[in-house]
């Protein structure tokens, strides 16, 4: 796999990450997912990954959020996973059947 680099935005707040391949770790401004913030954020943030079970399971994920609130920051990380949960994937599928990824997302959307 090679290194998918997103960024997401809500408000103010600018969210960037980076998927590299790894054991399914998140860290968020190097604080593990677990760990950061409050439950609330935590479950915001982690609605990406839910939608997508097992789509970052061999993907390490670092991200870098600065500006806005807490929420806004939160919004912004998670849009920041969900561009890289779709990059990851589309990666994934093009390269099983050879395509490059515009022919694989052009069948997609027929």
């Amino acid at each position: 796999m090679k290194v998918i680099n997103t960024s997401g935005k809500r408000k103010t707040a600018i969210a960037r990450a980076t998927f590299r391949e790894g054991k399914g770790r998140v860290r968020i401004n190097s604080v593990p997912l677990e760990v950061y913030s409050n439950e609330i954020i935590r479950m915001k943030i982690s609605e990406a990954i839910a939608l997508a079970p097992g789509a970052i399971d061999n993907v390490d994920v670092d991200i870098e959020v600065s500006g806005g609130g807490v929420m806004g920051q939160a919004e912004a990380v998670r849009t920041a996973l969900g561009r890289g949960i779709l990059g990851c994937g589309r990666c994934a599928a093009a390269g099983q059947h050879g395509q490059h990824h515009s022919d694989h997302h052009k069948k997609c959307q027929n």
